[in-house]
């Protein structure tokens, strides 16, 4: 399975095993916006942003229900992951 993330003109897809931890943090300058970030190696990488902490919490845990289905080869969007 991939990660699909799409930022402005690049398309970036991640590897779930390379994931080492997933963040929220609010955003710089703005928050009430919470952003959710994988860590790749060393290099923060964020994936998405929320209007809400609750929002950023149960897009993580949607994340980790198809981490754990490790059997898929499918590639998931996650700018349309609801």
């Amino acid at each position: 399975m991939l990660f699909k993330v799409t930022r402005e003109n690049e398309i970036t897809y991640y590897v779930p095993e390379h994931i080492r931890k997933i963040s929220i943090s609010p955003v710089y300058g703005h928050e009430d916006s919470f952003d959710v970030a994988f860590y790749i190696d060393n290099t923060m990488e964020i994936v998405k942003v929320f209007d809400t902490f609750e929002d950023a919490e149960a897009f993580v845990k949607k994340i980790y229900q198809q981490m754990i289905q490790k059997d898929s080869g499918d590639i998931i969007d996650l700018q349309t992951l609801n």
